[in-house]
């Protein structure tokens, strides 16, 4: 454990810092542990509105967005280039070209 809390710290290049944000996707046994080097410097750990936190069902309802997606007609190779706002824009739009249409005869 503390050669993964060493390793994270050198990778960022700063402190880390203790959380107690249990809901947040980047909360790792009670550390801050962001992927990302900005996000880290904006992380106001231990509140619930950080600006850099998750919600540890992010990656679930990703992958579910993902599906649907796919299932709308993207390609596959075009769903994994994309991130969560890309396939959220393209689903709400899909759902507002749609209104209006029949689909029955």
């Amino acid at each position: 454990m503390k050669q993964v809390m060493n390793n994270m710290q050198k990778l960022r290049g700063s402190e880390l810092m203790n959380c107690t944000n249990q809901y947040c996707y980047w909360n790792y046994n009670g550390w801050c542990s962001h992927e990302g080097k900005q996000g880290h410097i904006n992380a106001t750990p231990s509140e619930l509105d950080c600006p850099s936190s998750l919600r540890e069902d992010f990656e679930e309802q990703f992958w579910i967005l993902f599906e649907e997606c796919k299932l709308l007609g993207i390609k596959e190779e075009v769903c994994r280039q994309m991130n969560f706002d890309q396939l959220l824009k393209f689903k709400k739009s899909f759902k507002e070209s749609a209104k209006g249409v029949s689909y029955e005869k």
